[in-house]
């Protein structure tokens, strides 16, 4: 084999690791940004409604509104709903996966896509690349511990449990 042709053949792995870093970067800022916005966003859940309550405590004592009462307080009580919902299904979305190794872990230590959140699924390639399970995702991770050498599922979990 010519020496172009070698160094296009390493050319290309390295655009390929080059592209699975990315992902996985692009995949832990997202997971980080979450993790760091998540108490703010779950203080304003808790601060909003109430001062919305406060204020609308305040206005329906006032002998003047009083026919508007009734709506002010079914739209605050609506409102503070929607954000114990919203709340709710963002901790169910991002809450319940912990980021290892390359992809997202549940609870019982299934391995789950970064992009979509789906199962991930073996590949004939080696112990250590798994496939997205969505066919519109199919994206390819690799199980990697921090030096950048890659473990296998087993290794994985085993270190996940200690």
């Amino acid at each position: 084999m010519p020496p172009t042709t070698q160094l296009c053949v390493s050319c290309n792995g390295i655009k390929q690791m080059k592209n699975k870093f990315l992902q996985t970067a692009i995949g832990t800022l997202i997971k980080l940004s979450i993790q760091a916005a998540w108490p703010l966003f779950a203080s304003a859940v808790v601060s909003i409604p109430s001062y919305f309550y406060l204020k609308g405590a305040e206005i329906t004592s006032a002998p003047q509104y009083d026919k508007y009462s009734l709506v002010a307080l079914a739209t605050l009580l609506g409102l503070s709903t929607l954000f114990l919902i919203y709340s709710v299904r963002m901790y169910r979305r991002y809450g319940q996966f912990r980021e290892a190794y390359g992809v997202l872990w549940d609870k019982s230590f299934k391995m789950r896509c970064i992009s979509c959140k789906k199962p991930l699924k073996n590949s004939t390639v080696g112990p250590e690349v798994f496939f997205c399970s969505d066919p519109k995702c199919n994206s390819e991770h690799l199980l990697m511990e921090d030096d950048g050498h890659s473990i296998t599922k087993q290794q994985a979990i085993k270190l996940l449990k200690s």
